[in-house]
């Protein structure tokens, strides 16, 4: 199965990381670019996220480890990565 990653940040550079270091690995995967944690956590009611790479502080009401609690209620395997600028 093809990893799942989604990255929240209102920027593309988390994406760009992530596309960097999948290549680095020769791996396939699919990436989902959120802007919010909110949109995020929508995202996460939809469909399975199997990585998390979030920004410690993210545009919106919630915060990244706010996001990656409640993402744990939805889908408790999944890691997450947080930078930080």
């Amino acid at each position: 199965m093809v990893p799942r990653i989604v990255v929240v940040d209102a920027t593309p550079d988390m994406a760009r990381i992530a596309r960097g270091a999948m290549a680095l690995l020769s791996r396939s995967y699919i990436l989902v670019e959120v802007p919010t944690a909110e949109a995020a956590l929508e995202e996460a009611t939809h469909a399975r996220v199997d990585l998390l790479l979030a920004a410690y502080r993210t545009p919106g009401t919630m915060n990244g480890v706010e996001l990656a609690r409640r993402i744990a209620q939805l889908t408790p395997a999944a890691p997450v990565i947080f930078l930080a600028d």
